[in-house]
């Protein structure tokens, strides 16, 4: 059983859509979208594959497990090897089957292999690279504005490119680390592949302090900049304000990235890193034994692939990799969340893989307030929550600071968020009763309105965009790494008002920032209308974007902005999620 060790330091990853530049020597998702390859039936796409590779392709291989124990699984493996007589390099076995063994075939080898009658099905090895990098304003976001005690006893996991647990924003708060790297198979003491694992001592699995420390290749920076979205903790440079939304969780580091040394398999400038499904699975079942062990709040994945044809997913795709989605519900089971980011590649309808999986929650990327769905972002009917993901100041290897924009920014920032509701006592079983928590309006782990839309048919047809935020001290950042920072610009708000398929104590009203009328105009006119008191009742603030109505019983979005006449109507109004009632009178 996986222990939880002393707090440790940790280095963080990165990974989403794959690129179509990575052509066969790489498997792409299964190019039938069938789940599994029975070993009799392969697809005509994986064969094809495998005849154009250039060396050798990555598979899983299943053998018949049949009614056999383990040892009776690395028997038959063994037996496997020795038929094959060293023409179809094995790797190492999965941690949670056995019976699944990665290897390295080409179009003969896999015949081979696929006429044998120990194996039960073959299936890409896929790669999955990091997402596309957004641009990132030197102006950063507002910080959440987190308690510094928010997320005490909640455990949230990063899988990633590593975690740099000794920067001042994390340490001592990594307990636990785990590293799966997949590397090439070598054939007479050479790679078939420019694969390399960064596991440390570059093992291909490794566990304990240290395991996840952050590789040193471009981008690999993302993990601890996520870690820091989730769990980072306040700092002099932002005049001790948290830089995560549950920034007294603690932290598991997971590094499932390997190094790749070839500029057509990266895509792109070589070396680069880039995740397997074999990685992610260990991941994956290594965070499930260590959730037995002790409840993890939530798992973040800001990684992904944009499937066979490079297009999304506009509905859910448990098919996809089935393996995977499996290990997703099965931490849905043990009560974690499993968040994942919809992908940088600006689509409409369709998102990436893992987020269009059912049991994961799908994260897209919003502007600064949250009121619009950043163009970058892939947005589509199976997103669930939109959350903040431009210009975001977290943490990077070294001590140092930096922005980055992209739904990787966004997922994290759902992570934490969930990480705290648990912490509280608000979420205990996960996922469903987070969702269900903000979907009824009564979910406000941040003191503030939180999560942002919800496209689920179950939520209703309306997206309800939420979450305005308010304008914060300029945080102080020194050193030459650090990015400059002021406060987050206001941005006009959108044109369309978002109707809220429910009643909110909240709304923003959304208004050009050089034609935002006088609060106390609106509150009068508000309260006189909708027939409270203002002041009291009713209390009209400035935010970011506009505009927040928030009032001690709910409201309604197009009665509330039906009632404001001429001068005093907004461009746009967008329900508050998870609004609290009024506390007291303004001040």
């Amino acid at each position: 059983m996986t222990k939880l060790g002393p707090r440790r330091t940790f280095v963080g990853g990165i990974a989403p859509p794959v690129l179509a530049a990575l052509l066969a020597a790489l498997p792409l998702s299964g190019g039938t979208g069938e789940p599994a390859f029975a070993a009799t039936d392969l697809p005509a796409a994986l064969i094809e594959r495998a005849d154009r590779s250039r060396a050798r392709l990555p598979v899983i291989v299943k053998l018949r497990r049949e009614p056999s124990d383990d040892a009776g699984v690395k028997a038959r493996t063994a037996g496997l090897a020795a038929r094959m007589a060293g023409a179809v390099p094995l790797g190492p076995s999965l941690r949670a089957a056995p019976e699944r063994v990665t290897a390295w075939v080409d179009g003969e080898r896999l015949r081979q292999l696929a006429a044998d009658p120990d194996v039960a099905e073959i299936v890409p090895n896929t790669a999955f690279a990091l997402p596309r990098a957004e641009a990132s304003a030197t102006v950063a976001s507002p910080l959440p504005g987190a308690p510094a005690d928010a997320g005490r006893g909640a455990l949230v996991a990063i899988v990633d490119t590593g975690v740099d647990g000794t920067h001042p924003a994390l340490a001592g708060r990594v307990v636990a680390e785990f590293c799966s790297s997949f590397a090439s198979a070598l054939v007479d003491g050479r790679p078939l592949q420019p694969i390399a694992s960064l596991c440390p001592g570059g093992e291909t699995r490794v566990e304990g302090p240290g395991a996840a420390r952050p590789c040193t290749l471009p981008r690999c920076e993302h993990g601890t900049h996520v870690a820091g979205i989730a769990a980072g903790a306040g700092l002099p440079e932002t005049d001790g304000r948290p830089l995560g939304w549950a920034p007294a969780a603690e932290i598991v580091a997971v590094q499932v990235f390997s190094r790749v040394d070839d500029p057509v398999l990266c895509g792109g400038p070589a070396p680069c890193v880039l995740a397997f499904r074999s990685a992610i699975l260990d991941a994956l079942d290594w965070l499930t034994e260590l959730a037995r062990e002790r409840p993890i709040a939530a798992v973040n994945l800001s990684l992904g692939d944009l499937g066979p044809h490079g297009s999304g997913f506009r509905f859910s795709c448990e098919a996809e990799h089935p393996d995977v989605s499996e290990a997703i519900a099965r931490l849905e089971a043990l009560g974690t969340t499993v968040v994942a980011a919809s992908g940088n590649d600006w689509l409409t309808g369709r998102i990436a893989w893992p987020a269009c999986i059912a049991k994961a929650v799908a994260v897209a990327a919003a502007d600064q307030p949250v009121t619009r769905v950043d163009d970058f972002a892939n947005f589509g009917p199976t997103v669930d929550l939109v959350a903040p993901g431009t210009a975001i100041l977290s943490a990077v290897p070294g001590s140092a600071l930096a922005t980055m924009t992209g739904t990787s920014m966004a997922a994290p920032a759902v992570a934490g968020a969930i990480a705290r509701m648990v912490a509280a006592g608000g979420a205990p079983n996960g996922v469903r009763a987070a969702l269900a928590l903000a979907d009824a309006g009564a979910a406000r782990p941040l003191g503030r309105p939180l999560l942002v839309t919800y496209t689920r048919p179950s939520v209703g047809p309306a997206p309800a965009v939420a979450a305005a935020r308010p304008v914060e001290p300029e945080p102080r950042v020194s050193g030459p790494a650090a990015a400059p920072l002021s406060a987050a610009a206001s941005q006009p708000a959108s044109e369309s008002a978002a109707g809220a398929p429910f009643g909110t104590r909240a709304l923003l009203l959304g208004y050009p920032k050089s034609a935002t009328p006088d609060p106390n105009a609106v509150e009068t006119a508000l309260a006189r209308a909708l027939g409270l008191v203002a002041g009291k009742e009713l209390v009209v603030r400035p935010a970011p974007g506009g505009l927040v109505v928030e009032a001690d019983r709910p409201l309604e979005a197009a009665r509330t902005g039906a009632a404001l006449p001429g001068a005093l109507a907004p461009r746009s109004v967008t329900a508050q999620i998870g609004a609290e009632p009024l506390s007291g009178p303004k001040r």
